[in-house]
């Protein structure tokens, strides 16, 4: 065996080819001096002579006499070299991977480039591959890219949580296959250890083939177990018990810092889940001191996961009455939120409402869309009341009152179409809205503040849901 240094003793076991290759590599990057310690290694390194001593080597790099004194910076050549040559023999040994972990690494850079239609098609070419040949390790790192991919970059919609939900459940009973057969091969070498062992001590009892596995017992021993058991837990426990789980997660940043393969990028989801939980309850207060965690953050996050959080910000600037800091955060995300598949309309409504809060009726109807009937009645409805507020910005109150009696009949027509029941609360506001125009129209004062306590009730009743009705009840509250 090779004796020497560890950079002496890997380059003699590198093959003539190999290390010619190596050399063209060494010899165009711009540190000479790591080029100079290996041209003076190679040659008795492939002849498995000894190694050249330092002050050889010393004198080869600097072109000096070696002194104690300067032997830290020998030392770092070395270090360098090394580094350099684990670099290449890793990427050999990478390139004589199976074509499948290849192509793994190519759908993972697709992803995360965000390259999403070339990624479907060649994930879903993949798959039919996969399932030809049977490939388990491939066919599991496929379904964890598409379920990646359903999840972070597609429209939160009934259909692709029940498509990410089958492949994530079909994905959990192959993790068990795969599981089974590792222990099965792991106690091929267990028996045969025990074999030799009886060999010596005929009283030895085996161990006994392995029939169960427990995973809470498991679960104890491992602390990246137990963090995924909470992570897991944030989308299972009760509304009211989120944020006690996702306190109990961000208390220990120690274990996210060595578990989570991207750290920055999971405290950046955890503080945005955090305030959105803070946010969805009322408690503007504690939502905006999560986000403000999370947003140097969402940079990090796949563009329709961050546009998401800053949707949510936005949101709860809006109805927290930071209308202006609201338009300042989102004027740096404007175009991307409007161009992003998962927004879809959401944007939309968010730009309207802030454009009506500060008052910019024609910014506003830019975005008004009333052909997204198609989109449901939610969005339909939406758009018409933001219409009809743009209207009434403009003084023109009787085309506001007009919308609203309109809006009426055509949501009760679409309500009995769909079958839809889930929308009185909007029924309510708008009868508000159309009252509202009308008492401004007759200027009665006294009658819009008999208005204000109805508003206040509805305020209530709407004010944990995430959508745009308690944004809509604040734009009257403003008024009155």
């Amino acid at each position: 065996m090779l004796q020497g240094s560890k950079v002496y003793r890997a380059l003699g076991q590198l093959a003539k080819p190999e290390m010619e290759e190596l050399e063209h590599v060494l010899s165009t990057q711009k540190r000479a001096s790591i080029y100079q310690l290996f041209a003076l290694l190679k040659k008795p390194a492939q002849k498995q002579q000894p190694e050249p001593s330092k002050e050889d080597a010393f004198a080869a790099v600097y072109k000096k006499a070696y002194s104690k004194e300067d032997d830290y910076l020998l030392r770092n050549e070395y270090r360098l070299l090394f580094k350099e040559v684990v670099r290449f023999i890793s990427t050999k040994e990478w390139n004589r991977q199976p074509e499948h972990r290849i192509k793994i690494k190519y759908l993972e850079n697709l992803l995360h480039t965000e390259q999403y239609d070339l990624l479907e098609e060649e994930v879903n070419e993949s798959l039919g591959t996969a399932r030809k040949n049977n490939n388990l390790k491939f066919l599991l790192a496929l379904y964890d890219m598409k379920i990646a991919y359903n999840i972070h970059s597609k429209p939160q919609s009934l259909a692709n949580a029940e498509e990410s939900l089958a492949l994530a459940t079909e994905r959990a009973e192959m993790l068990q296959t795969e599981l089974l057969r590792k222990l099965r091969m792991e106690e091929a070498r267990i028996k045969m250890c025990e074999r030799i062992i009886k060999a010596y001590r005929p009283d030895y009892e085996p161990i006994p083939f392995f029939d169960t596995v427990e995973l809470m017992p498991l679960q104890q021993k491992d602390a990246y177990a137990q963090h995924l058991y909470k992570r897991a837990q944030i989308n299972l426990v009760s509304p009211t018990d989120r944020i006690a789980v996702l306190k109990d997660i961000i208390s220990e940043p120690d274990i996210i810092k060595q578990y989570e393969p991207e750290p920055d990028k999971s405290f950046g989801r955890f503080y945005a889940t955090l305030a959105q939980e803070y946010y969805i309850q009322g408690d503007y207060e504690n939502s905006f001191e999560y986000f403000a965690l999370a947003m140097p953050l969402v940079k990090l996050l796949p563009a329709d996961t961050r546009d998401a959080v800053v949707y949510n910000y936005l949101m709860a600037l809006l109805k927290g009455g930071q209308q202006e800091k609201a338009a300042t955060i989102a004027a740096q995300y404007k175009e991307s939120m409007l161009r992003s598949p998962s927004m879809k309309n959401r944007a939309a409504f968010l730009f309207i409402m802030l454009y009506l809060f500060n008052r910019k009726p024609d910014e506003a109807e830019k975005h008004i869309d009333l052909e997204s009937k198609a989109d449901g009645t939610e969005f339909y409805y939406h758009m018409r009341l933001a219409l009809s507020y743009v209207y009434y910005l403009r003084g023109q109150l009787e085309l506001a009152e007009r919308e609203c009696n309109n809006l009426e009949q055509a949501l009760n027509y679409e309500l009995r179409k769909e079958g839809n029941s889930q929308v009185e609360l909007n029924k309510t506001l708008n009868k508000m809205f159309r009252r509202f125009y009308a008492l401004r129209i007759e200027g009665q004062a006294t009658g819009m503040k008999e208005l204000a306590e109805p508003l206040r009730e509805l305020m209530a009743n709407i004010r944990s849901t995430s959508g745009f009705d308690s944004v809509f009840v604040l734009l009257l509250e403003g008024e009155i």
